[in-house]
């Protein structure tokens, strides 16, 4: 694991692997980039697409008794590198009883940034723990060209919101705010900047985990498919995170993947083929999402070949793929 220091380099950046030959972002640049300032918080993007995009702000309910109002702050500058430099940790920031550490990963080639707030009850009694994800706009001419509900409205039922400046050439904005199903959202807010605020009740010890994802795109189309992509959380989007972090995670109802064995049986000497999806037929994915097969071992007698996600042996008395 390497680190960064914000106080030698203002900003870490990181390329979504977009191909933007062709349009009017390049040679500016040849892919959309995610320029990470030291609050973990978005600096310009591509052509000035955000003015301080995805900040994390604590709020308090009334009575604002807790102290705790304000933005993140991380407590040191030097920032942890995971995934060969793909994702960013930065933090934590210690305020009253709570932890909070901010995850910002961008793939190779999704063109997607993926930010997980990491948030830890370290004190001794239940709290709760509200926050607000702001972006503010360069401009103020951003409308609204699609919702989680189907319409160019936004409403506090929303899942995802895409964004577009409708004067100057900026790129289409996607913001995935939770799953469909998401009960610790409890507001979304557009003037001259989209924020949607989340309310987290921790037990002593506990650490929940908020996810939430920024794209930045080309068209409008593109912006939609990929906002419902990472909606039903395609596109790998939980690629790198661990079994613990998986399960913190509360804006998103996540169903882990289901294996089942299969077996097959043929002549002797004879070729069996089974035809895709074969030996995932009967498997299913993370939130449904695609599965791939991998031969581990082959079996005791003959050839096993794995076409895609068809199973092939060859000369065998009996195998069983799994």
């Amino acid at each position: 694991m390497s680190n960064f220091d914000f106080n030698s380099n203002q900003l870490y950046k990181l390329f979504d692997g977009s191909d933007l030959r062709g349009t009017i972002f390049y040679p500016q640049s040849s892919s959309f980039i995610y320029d990470i300032s030291k609050d973990g918080s978005i600096w310009d993007g591509t052509s000035n697409a955000y003015n301080a995009g995805l900040t994390h702000f604590a709020t308090e309910p009334w009575p604002y008794f807790q102290g705790i109002r304000g933005p993140f702050t991380p407590e040191t500058t030097i920032a942890s590198l995971e995934e060969n430099g793909r994702e960013i940790v930065i933090g934590p920031d210690n305020r009253d009883a709570f932890s909070i550490t901010r995850k910002i990963y961008v793939p190779e080639d999704q063109g997607y940034a993926r930010f997980l707030e990491i948030v830890t009850n370290n004190g001794d009694v239940r709290k709760s723990y509200q926050f607000d994800v702001e972006t503010n706009f360069t401009y103020d001419y951003t409308g609204v060209e699609g919702t989680g509900s189907g319409d160019k409205y936004i409403s506090n039922d929303d899942s995802w919101l895409v964004l577009q400046n409708r004067y100057f050439p900026k790129p289409i904005l996607s913001h995935v705010i939770s799953g469909s199903d998401d009960a610790v959202k409890i507001n979304i807010t557009k003037i001259d900047y989209v924020g949607y605020s989340y309310k987290l009740d921790l037990d002593p010890g506990e650490t929940q985990i908020v996810m939430h994802f920024a794209s930045q795109n080309v068209d409008v189309p593109s912006a939609l498919a990929k906002a419902q992509s990472l909606e039903s959380l395609g596109l790998n989007s939980l690629k790198g995170m661990s079994a613990e972090e998986i399960d913190a995670i509360v804006n998103f109802s996540i169903y882990p993947p289901e294996a089942v064995s299969d077996q097959y049986i043929t002549d002797e000497d004879s070729r069996f083929t089974v035809d895709a999806p074969g030996v995932l037929e009967n498997d299913i994915g993370a939130n449904g999402t695609a599965l791939s097969a991998t031969l581990v071992s082959g079996p005791s007698h003959g050839v096993v070949t794995l076409t895609g996600v068809s199973s092939q042996p060859g000369r065998c008395f009996s195998s069983a793929v799994e």
